[in-house]
């Protein structure tokens, strides 16, 4: 398996990739491609970059509309230009 990151920038150009392989929808919005899991973590997230004297997390916007795809397969075309690389992901598969 591999595990695939993807940051689409904003959640209108993450929309708008409905029907392109992984993301086929059924009824209801789930994504539902044979041989795909996708954890879409969206847009809003935030780092934790420090600590305070009083033991509390100081933490920055990420940005962008983050999603994680796992699969056998190759990732396609039309998503390669939203791949990142991310050092350390927001959510990683259990």
């Amino acid at each position: 398996m591999t595990d695939f990151y993807l940051d689409t920038v904003t959640q209108e150009a993450y929309e708008a990739l409905e029907g392109v392989s992984p993301f086929d929808y059924a009824q209801g919005g789930f994504v539902c491609s044979p041989g795909w899991s996708a954890d879409v973590i969206g847009g809003d997230e935030v780092k934790i970059v420090g600590w305070t004297k009083e033991g509390e997390p100081v933490t920055e916007p990420v940005g962008g509309y983050l999603v994680n795809l796992r699969s056998d397969r190759e990732l396609p075309a039309e998503l390669k230009q939203y791949q990142v690389y991310p050092v350390t992901p927001i959510r990683v598969w259990a």
